[in-house]
């Protein structure tokens, strides 16, 4: 018969032995549980450090421990004392859904895992890019400032507020895209620094990736020529040369002489321009200097005054005359070459048929014979060297009165209009119900000498 079986229990105290007799059978201990609170099941999570937190129920035993998992691995060490947590570094973990779960032990050794929270991690960093103005632009009057806002794609944009050197500017722009008006008056000339900060709808905030500075410039740079000297004596070729002071850079100088354009400056060579003073009568002139600066804006200089005082025939030739002339085919045609510094010869070449030169008097002189566009060089000698140019010469046909290219019925009627006056047609002569310039054909021919006949 096999022996009846006891469950003992020692009572250490009093040093004996309890035995419970057969049949014996304890309660089973109730498990632990654990459910994570923070953060919430779906939630989106971003930039830097957050808390992960627990809720924890001990069954029969005393809670030991609450371990936190990040993905099924240890996030932290165990925490053993309530309330039950653990610090989450959610910038070193990738961007995208994770899952959270926490085991808690009791002291006898029972364990239970929570329900696994999922969570959305979002660090993408929110930028706000300056794009207008640019980095080292000059800026005056008026401009708009607008932005770029780089962000996650898991949250939206809520507000973009820009600033001048960390100070607001106007109020917040709630609508892509972002902008914001700056009068620039209101800011002294000099640097200044274009920024602002964005915020999205979970309450998180970036800054701009980097000011960018602007030089603000609603004084116009300061134009002066260098040289020559105001009350300056000038003769041949000298240089001419201009600088400028202010915010906003000069991009182009050009000079004018007494009020007409002479040249724009080498803006290369410290703003020079060479001038021959053989192109200017003797005598005073003034000179001045107008810069365009990066704007748009120009600036005009203060007058100097020099005197051109070149020695007769010290220099070449300058070609004075008109450079366009037109002629007519079969009509004496002529054009005189006028020039400086007194020439003993002149030349043309690329004459039209019919056209020649006189190489003492520079004479151009005959009678065309063909219709052309002639694009003649004609130039003048001394002893000092030679100034030429490009005279363009236009020979049309005598039939051709508006100076069209072309010999048509729009011509024929002005020179009805011409040699019989504007009420030529007077009769139907060819009986075809209208009064026009087929019918006055034969008076045209008789008139004219029949050089310009429409056809039978």
């Amino acid at each position: 018969m096999m022996p009846t079986l006891k469950r003992c229990a020692t009572a250490t105290l009093l040093g004996t032995v309890l035995c419970l007799g057969a049949g014996f059978s304890p309660a089973a201990a109730a498990l632990p549980s654990v459910d994570i609170s923070t953060p919430t099941n779906g939630s989106t999570v971003r930039h830097g450090t957050i808390g992960v937190s627990a809720n924890v129920s001990s069954g029969t035993a005393v809670i030991v421990s609450v371990q936190f998992k990040l993905d099924g691995a240890n996030l932290g060490a165990a925490d053993a004392t309530a309330p039950y947590w653990a610090s989450w570094n959610t910038s070193a973990s990738a961007n995208g859904t994770h899952i959270l779960t926490a085991v808690v032990t009791d002291s006898l050794g029972q364990t239970a895992t929570s329900p696994a929270v999922s969570v959305e991690v979002a660090n993408h960093l929110m930028q706000l890019y300056i794009t207008s103005p640019i980095n080292g632009a000059a800026v005056a009057g008026t401009i708009n400032v607008i932005g770029l806002v780089s962000s996650g794609t898991l949250a939206d944009i809520s507000r973009v507020q820009f600033d001048i050197d960390g100070a607001n500017l106007g109020s917040a722009d709630t609508t892509a895209p972002y902008s914001t008006s700056w009068n620039t008056t209101s800011a002294t000339d000099g640097l200044h620094y274009v920024g602002g900060r964005v915020w999205d709808t979970l309450g998180s905030n970036g800054s701009e990736y980097s000011p960018v500075g602007v030089w603000v410039a609603n004084a116009l740079p300061i134009v002066s020529i260098g040289s020559p000297a105001n009350g300056s004596t000038v003769s041949s070729t000298i240089s001419l040369f201009a600088g400028y002071s202010g915010i906003a850079d000069i991009t182009r100088i050009h000079f004018n002489l007494d009020g007409k354009y002479l040249g724009t400056t080498d803006i290369m060579v410290a703003f020079r321009l060479d001038w021959d003073t053989t192109s200017a009568v003797n005598g005073a002139h003034s000179l001045t200097a107008v810069g365009t600066d990066v704007l748009g804006r120009t600036s005009t200089s203060t007058a100097i005054s020099v005197t051109v005082a070149n020695a007769a025939g010290g220099s070449a030739p300058v070609i004075t005359s008109a450079l366009s002339s037109t002629g007519t085919i079969a009509t004496a045609f002529s054009y005189q070459i006028a020039a400086t510094n007194s020439p003993t010869s002149f030349n043309a070449t690329g004459l039209p048929a019919g056209l020649s030169v006189n190489t003492v008097t520079g004479l151009i002189s005959g009678t065309p014979t063909t219709a052309a566009t002639s694009s003649v060089s004609i130039s003048a000698v001394n002893a000092k060297g030679t100034g030429a140019k490009t005279l363009m010469l236009y020979v049309y046909s005598a039939c051709d009165v508006n100076l069209s290219g072309a010999t048509n019925v729009v011509d024929v009627q002005l020179q009805v209009n011409q040699a019989m006056g504007v009420a030529a047609c007077t009769s139907d002569l060819n009986r075809d119900g209208v009064c026009n310039v087929i019918d006055v054909q034969r008076d045209v021919n008789a008139a004219l000498g029949g050089p310009c006949v429409l056809g039978p």
